[in-house]
């Protein structure tokens, strides 16, 4: 008996390994249990521990004795060992469960194969369940250990069938009428048999358990009578109930319900010998499914919190106010009456469900709830209050939830959602996405809201800006800032697309003040960011209808002198282009929305307040996108243009020679070398190796040779004119540009150039002398020419050096690849084999998604910490990621 094994601060114990191995342990009290117990020698057992064991340890330890050992103090379990085990009330195993054990039957089944019968063995015999020769031991529960437990003679019997598995069909049924009653069989030739069958229910059991970070599932099918159970499609045919009474389970039709189970719930990824863990950003997807589950019983663990599910029909909510700002009521119900308060609502964290901390219960809100809550959290104050403005992101709110009396709330829908006359000669000459994204913005700032126009590179945002302007234009002068590389295109649409303007460069006037002073309707001023500052006093004096700013990733530092400047001018109406509203930070976005929109994200410091975790928190990016997206319009090429011919993407491996080799690894341990680092010491050597991958002339002056780089492009350069091809050429650094253009005067091929030294007149010869095929190569600095260009003449571009931000490359890429071109694109980029190169590639993929991220719903902030940039000088760096 237990009580034999134990005194008040010591007990003995068997303990059972996974393994099914057995020793013996001596445990002391604890204050909350027992220790984990220290083996005891079991040869002195008797003799040390005699007062604490029992009659039956002792014959337990005897029988040991002469047992195989597995390890010191451990030994090998015997069919002889469990017999005396079974009556052992102080067995436990590794982790302190109290184990029994019980006999496990077995049963044979016969089925016809041609002129044999196919003896089979239920339990299955698996390698991990042997015990000796045939007899199984396997775990059935936390606290059950089966065995079989049979006379010599069956074993024997077994072991004559495990090597003869095949039998006449007529030694069947003879062997049948031999077997002995503590064997039980079944014959599926007949269906006879000495067991009683009872069926297996066919209706699968999904068993869901909710913890803090995921939801477990389990599926499984049991009895009809509920009492056994096993996990679905695992497991054997044949399972034992009791005493002579067997379920046969149909295990291709359990796995068939498990894979239409898991399909329905979204769940793709199937593993049949496990369960599944969803994490818990996804758990509301596989929750909502449920309803649609059908001829399957769900149960929720009992340590799981209790869930209520809430979808959009369980949301009210009410509108108060006047004309200065409106007030907004509203509920949540769930469970048949009760309610959470719209205050608590926005309030709570919300991934997806709310926790009832107080009760051990969670609801779950639908992705359609998710959305109306993120509408109305990223609009309103804390006391649930909206100013007109700000009024404009509730027009995305679900109608049922815009159905209200307020006459003000009535009278600003009405007055938002009545259409803007627009004449259809203002919409000529552009395709049906630009009329779409013309009447877009005119509808916004004819409403009093800036807009930003992010369509992709190359779908003509400068033609649809200049129709905005032109919409506007009779109410009084417009204004363009854009980058000084692209005055003249401005220049150039706005006397072929909108000839009524009077149109002027800035920069060309003799007398600036004077101009500024004398502006009438229908006169438009197309200015660099470089004169914003300067006539910053004069231009914030112009009563402006429209100002346009190009290429807005301009003013994305809130501190620069350039963006203080802007905000400090006057307009009617704002327009903001760019193809990369974001390029490293959706915190910039502020910068943006300060010069279109300032009422609508509020002080800077009161946004990174509020937003500071946004690329942690679902909620809160959700909160953002819902408050901004109104006012951004963002079009890909591939979903608004068939007609573009194919881009091909190359990256094109160059190897470094000895000397390059020798001088890049010079940099680079130089740079690792040194014992103080800041980014901007680590980025300045970074920015060496780099030149070096390229050209090391550019860092060591009396370097000999071309570079391995510059001679490739040379070869790519001479194979794209023999087949008549145009080509751009790209780098940031402008010695490079000049390296390659001395060889290509010394090879006599003429060539157009542009950097960031060359004056307006100079830009538009070099231009010019590209389109009218007097050049057929361009090289242009990446800053300096990167935007604005449309020089679809070219169909290969090279890059010689690859960029941190991948953005700045692809509009880079896209003064070919734009509207107008008809030739399939081919864009080249060189990238130095085993170098800093390969690595900022690397990067590529994370940094191509940024400035969609915001919109897409996902954000990453990136920087450029002196432990990654270290990282980056490390030979074997791999997967890298930001």
């Amino acid at each position: 008996m237990l009580e034999n094994t134990t005194s008040s601060e010591t007990r003995f114990i068997w303990a059972f390994t996974d393994k099914y191995d057995l020793c013996g342990k001596l445990q002391k009290k604890t204050a909350q249990n027992w220790s984990v117990g220290r083996k005891v020698n079991i040869n002195t057992l008797n003799k040390n521990y005699g007062h604490i064991i029992s009659d039956n340890d002792k014959t337990i330890a005897k029988l040991l004795t002469n047992s195989i050992i597995s390890e010191k103090d451990t030994f090998r379990i015997s069919t002889p060992l469990l017999s005396l085990l079974k009556s052992t009330p102080n067995l436990f195993d590794d982790d302190g469960n109290q184990i029994t054990l019980a006999a496990q039957p077995f049963l044979l089944t016969f089925e016809q194969e041609g002129e044999h019968a196919i003896i089979a063995r239920f339990p299955n015999p698996d390698s991990n369940d042997f015990l000796d020769e045939q007899k199984l031991i396997r775990r059935h529960s936390d606290t059950i250990i089966l065995f079989e437990d049979y006379a010599p003679e069956v074993a024997k019997f077994l072991n004559m069938i495990k090597k003869v598995p095949k039998i006449a069909v007529q030694s069947a049924f003879d062997l049948t009428k031999k077997l002995a009653e503590n064997i039980n069989w079944y014959n599926h030739i007949d269906n006879s048999s000495n067991i009683q069958v009872i069926k297996w229910s066919q209706t699968p059991h999904l068993w869901l358990k909710l913890t803090a970070h995921t939801l477990d599932i389990s599926i499984t099918h049991q009895s009809e009578d509920g009492v056994y159970s096993m996990p679905s499609a695992k497991g054997d045919i044949w399972l034992s109930v009791g005493k002579n009474i067997w379920a046969k389970r149909d295990i291709e039709n359990e796995l068939t319900q498990v894979k239409t189970i898991l399909r329905k719930l979204e769940i793709t990824e199937f593993n049949i010998n496990q369960d599944y863990a969803i994490t818990i950003d996804k758990a509301e997807l596989v929750l909502s499914q449920l309803d649609i589950l059908t001829g399957v019983e769900v149960h929720w663990h009992k340590s799981s919190p209790k869930i209520f599910k809430a979808d959009l029909g369980a949301f009210k909510l009410e509108v108060e106010g006047n004309s200065k700002a409106l007030t907004f009521r509203g509920n949540l119900e769930f469970d048949a009456g009760r309610v959470i308060e719209l205050q608590q609502l926005l309030q709570s964290k919300r991934n997806g469900y709310i926790d009832l901390k107080e009760e051990n219960a969670r609801i779950h809100l639908s992705e359609t709830l998710q959305a109306q809550l993120s509408i109305l959290a990223g609009a309103l104050d804390d006391s649930l209050s909206v100013s007109s403005q700000r009024a404009y992101t509730l027009l995305q709110l679900d109608d049922s939830l815009k159905q209200h009396d307020n006459p003000k709330w009535q009278m600003l829908q009405s007055n938002w959602n009545q259409p803007i006359e627009i004449e259809e000669s203002e919409l000529e000459r552009l395709r049906c996405y630009q009329q779409s994204g013309v009447k877009w913005a005119i509808n916004l700032l004819h409403h009093g809201f800036g807009a930003c126009l992010a369509d992709d590179m190359g779908l003509g945002k400068t033609l649809q800006a200049l129709k905005v302007i032109a919409h506007f234009s009779h109410k009084g002068p417009s204004l363009v800032i854009c980058p000084k590389s692209v005055l003249f295109n401005w220049q150039y649409e706005a006397k072929e697309f909108t000839p009524h303007l009077n149109c002027r460069v800035f920069e060309n006037s003799s007398d600036k003040k004077a101009l500024l002073t004398s502006l009438n309707p229908y006169d438009l001023i197309i200015m660099g960011y470089s004169q914003l500052n300067m006539y910053k006093n004069d231009l914030k004096h112009v009563n402006w209808q429209t100002i346009v700013i190009d290429e807005a990733q301009q003013i994305k530092n809130p501190t620069s002198q350039r963006t203080k400047s802007l905000l400090t001018l006057k307009s009617a109406g704002k327009l903001a282009l760019s193809g990369t509203p974001i390029e490293n930070n959706i915190i910039e976005l502020w910068s943006l929305f300060a010069f279109l929109n300032p009422e609508l994200l509020g002080d800077l410091t009161t946004f990174k307040e509020r937003y500071a975790r946004v690329n942690k928190e679902d909620d809160l990016l959700a909160e953002l996108r819902a408050l901004v997206s109104p006012f951004i319009l963002r079009r890909l090429k591939k979903a608004v243009l068939d007609e573009l011919p194919e881009k091909i993407e190359i990256n094109h491996d160059i190897e470094l020679n000895q000397e390059e080799r020798a001088a890049y690894e010079a940099i680079r341990l130089d740079i690792l070398t040194k014992k103080a680092h800041n980014s901007l010491e680590i980025l300045a050597g970074i920015t060496r190796l780099r030149q070096v991958c390229c050209d090391a002339q550019l860092v060591f002056k009396d370097f000999k040779g071309p570079s391995s780089k510059i001679l490739e492009a040379l070869k790519i350069i001479r194979e794209a004119l023999a087949g008549g091809h145009k080509v751009l050429i790209f780098s940031q650094f402008v010695g490079l540009l000049k390296n390659l253009g001395t060889l290509l005067t010394k090879d006599a091929i003429k060539y157009s150039y542009l950097d960031g030294q060359s004056t307006l007149k100079q830009r538009e010869a070099e231009i010019t002398q590209f389109k009218q095929d007097i050049a057929d190569i361009f090289l242009i600095s990446l800053k300096a020419g990167g935007t604005g260009l449309n020089l679809t003449e070219a169909d290969t571009v090279i890059h010689l050096d690859p960029w941190w931000n991948p953005a700045i490359e692809d509009q880079a890429s896209d003064r070919a690849y734009r509207i107008g071109q008809t030739q399939t694109v081919t864009v080249y980029r060189l990238i130095a084999k085993d170098t800093i190169e390969e690595h900022i590639i690397q990067l590529h993929q994370a940094k191509r998604h940024l400035a969609l991220q915001l919109m897409s719903g996902h954000a990453e902030k990136v920087q450029l910490e002196p432990e990654f940039l270290l990282s980056l000088l490390n030979q074997n760096a791999h997967n890298l990621s930001l």
